[in-house]
């Protein structure tokens, strides 16, 4: 497989497209989940955070991915916790082998090496995984926001008082 290819497979289009073919519905526009996304920038420590995802990924997962820093922070402290959950009880090491993980119109892309091109629209593991993590990290795109979120976002943010609205 070529290097377009795969990353056709993480792509966020790709992703979307297979989140309403499930029958998941956008819950947030991508200006209110950029400023929940925000909103817990600076309240985590950051550095903490990129420490503690590359000791999970080093120790647990073998590999270090690419782009851990361009996370948001909300996210990154949650990432390891989800990806472990994910594993069989007698794993001692995830067998992924992420090799990349960034933020693309609002969702987390990971791409695996191992990963091949499918013919047609089938789920393959890989999208499952993607979906899991996807739907774990909050906030998210198919979730509501949490009461205390949505009110900051209100107080903070008057040009998204309408979106908000429309959540509802």
């Amino acid at each position: 497989m070529n290097n377009h290819q795969m990353k056709e497979l993480s792509s966020a289009e790709r992703f979307h497209a297979m989140m309403e073919d499930l029958g998941f519905n956008k819950h947030l526009s991508p200006a209110v989940l950029a400023a929940a996304l925000d909103l817990h920038e600076g309240r985590l420590p950051r550095p903490d955070l990129l420490n503690e995802a590359r000791n999970f990924f080093a120790t647990r997962a073998i590999f270090v991915p690419h782009g851990l820093e361009g996370l948001p922070s909300i996210w990154l402290s949650r990432l390891s916790e989800i990806l472990w959950s994910t594993r069989k009880p007698e794993w001692e090491f995830l067998p992924y082998f992420i090799t990349s993980i960034g933020v693309e119109g609002g969702i987390l892309r990971i791409g695996y090496p191992r990963e091949q091109w499918v013919l047609g629209d089938r789920i393959t593991f890989w999208d499952q995984l993607r979906v899991v993590v996807n739907l774990s990290l909050q906030p998210n795109q198919w979730r509501p926001l949490s009461p205390a979120d949505e009110r900051e976002i209100w107080e903070k943010r008057p040009d998204l008082r309408r979106e908000l609205l429309a959540l509802g």
